[in-house]
């Protein structure tokens, strides 16, 4: 079952929030590499003429191809929000991009020829639609190239435990998954590499070896890390509740007050996927 694009506005409309998170990760990150130029690395771009960045949100996997593309190269943002228009499009003239925009969502690859794409971006988003992998072969030029940033199995599994042992605290013992399973289940670092090997040939496995560390004085920066995972770490019908969460709260601030810091594995992968499979 493959998440509703619309039941992510929580996490990702909301524009500001997702900047501030973003920044977060920047200064808590023990690793810091920017994942996007890891990708990219040892990648010849030169002969790109048209890239899809699907789940573009502010462009920030578009703005690392800068100076290692022929100026002037078509890029495709596809996203659900609408609000992340401009950002994209300003990101692109900035990079000196032609820059598209699709609000549609991964709809809009069905408008999309066969092989008419050089270059595919995917990062972080293919965990809520991997129904869409067997489009990304058929757009794909023959000798084009597809990259993916997705989460590992293990990511952010402390975090995990310590909301599952607070909500268990006040009495939801019952609850078995929360929304990031699902997610987990869909498409991560764990079965990627199968999912896709049916509609590529080659696909190389890179991984990203990271953790976020937040120590007791950062403790304001962490709460606002979990507010911004909320929606993926509590089930939808304690989203809303602020009792529950002001709960959840609590259990995040003692542990970090007992143990001084708290260290949140965020280990990702990087699919790098050529040689489509064209069915």
């Amino acid at each position: 079952m493959n998440f509703p694009e619309n039941e992510l506005a929580d996490a990702f409309r909301d524009v500001d929030s997702h900047l501030e998170c973003a920044e977060i990760i920047r200064t808590h990150s023990s690793n810091k590499k920017d994942i996007r130029k890891v990708a990219l690395e040892g990648i010849d771009l030169i002969n790109t003429k048209h890239i899809v960045d699907i789940g573009c949100g502010f462009g920030f996997f578009t703005e690392a191809l800068f100076n290692k593309t022929a100026p002037e190269i078509i890029v495709s943002g596809i996203d659900c929000f609408d609000e992340y228009r401009d950002v994209f499009l300003n990101l692109c003239k900035k990079c000196d991009f032609k820059g598209k925009f699709y609000n549609s969502g991964v709809d809009a690859l069905q408008a999309f020829e066969r092989n008419c794409v050089d270059l595919i971006l995917s990062s972080y988003s293919l965990y809520f639609f991997p129904r869409i992998i067997p489009q990304l072969a058929r757009i794909l030029d023959s000798s084009g190239v597809c990259i993916i940033i997705t989460h590992s199995g293990s990511h952010l599994k402390e975090l995990y435990y310590l909301v599952l042992k607070a909500l268990y605290k006040n009495g939801y013992k019952q609850l078995k998954t929360v929304p990031y399973d699902e997610l987990v289940n869909n498409f991560s670092g764990d079965n990627g590499y199968r999912q896709l090997s049916e509609h590529f040939g080659s696909i190389e496995k890179k991984d990203f070896i990271n953790e976020l560390i937040f120590s007791a004085q950062a403790t304001e920066k962490y709460l606002q890390y979990f507010r911004h995972k909320k929606s993926f770490l509590l089930p939808d019908f304690l989203i809303n509740d602020y009792k529950i969460i002001r709960k959840v709260e609590e259990e995040l601030i003692n542990h970090i007050i007992k143990t001084g810091e708290i260290r949140i594995t965020k280990n990702d992968t990087v699919f790098i996927c050529t040689n489509p499979i064209k069915k």
